[in-house]
Parts: structure tokens; C-alpha cells; sequence
């Protein structure tokens, strides 16, 4: 039988003709202030705690697939940086033997003034 807001008055009427109001406040603190079939049992809990379990694999399968796409990214992104490390390490070598011919020049040229100073002096 569904407790309704009738009912739950005449019981309390009742506790309070046989038990006094304290008596009758006391027993409607102890009922839920709902219908029983508000309240969840245990098979509700188990149904609940399944579909949690079935969406929380799910997530952890997305989250896997996700993290494996990253894993891919970043190995593309460092072989992408690696070829152009290769290409600056190529481009810094050509400009080598350039620098030091102009570091040489340079050198002869300061040279050749310092010994002209001196010839001067």
C-alpha cells in the first residue's frame, strides 16, 4: 500500500490519541517523507553501478585511442624536427668553410695594417 499524505496524517493522529505528540512526531521523523518506491534497492544500485562501469570503459578505450593518435603526432612531429636539425646542421657546414676563409681575409688584412703601422713608425 502507497503511503500518500493522508495516510501519513491519520497515522499521526492516531500515535498522537494513543502516544501524546511526541510520540506521534517521533514515529512520522522515523518514515521517509517520500513514497517507498522512491527509495532505491539494491538492484537499482547494481543497474546503476554497471552502466557507470560500461561508460566509464567507454571513456577509458576513447582515452586510450586519443593518447595513441597524440603518440603519433608527437613521432611525426619529431621526425619533422630531426629533418630540419639535419638541414640547418647541412646549411651551418656549408657556411663553414666561408666563415673561415672571411675570419682569414680578415685576419690578413689586420695584419697587413698592423705591419704597415710598424714600417710607418
Amino acid at each position: 500500500m502507497a503511503v500518500d499524505e493522508h495516510t501519513r496524517r491519520v497515522v499521526h493522529e492516531w500515535a498522537a490519541g494513543s502516544g501524546g505528540p511526541e510520540v506521534a512526531d517521533a514515529l512520522m521523523a522515523m518514515l521517509p517523507p517520500f513514497p517507498a518506491s522512491d527509495l532505491a534497492t539494491r538492484a537499482d544500485l547494481e543497474r546503476m553501478e554497471a552502466g557507470l562501469r560500461t561508460d566509464m570503459g567507454g571513456l577509458r578505450a576513447e582515452l586510450r585511442g586519443e593518447m595513441a593518435e597524440l603518440r603519433g603526432e608527437m613521432a611525426e612531429l619529431r621526425a619533422e624536427l630531426r629533418g630540419e636539425m639535419v638541414e640547418l646542421r647541412g646549411d651551418v657546414r656549408g657556411m663553414l668553410p666561408r666563415l673561415y676563409a672571411a675570419n682569414l681575409l680578415g685576419m690578413i688584412g689586420v695584419a697587413g695594417l698592423v705591419l704597415a703601422a710598424a714600417n710607418l713608425a
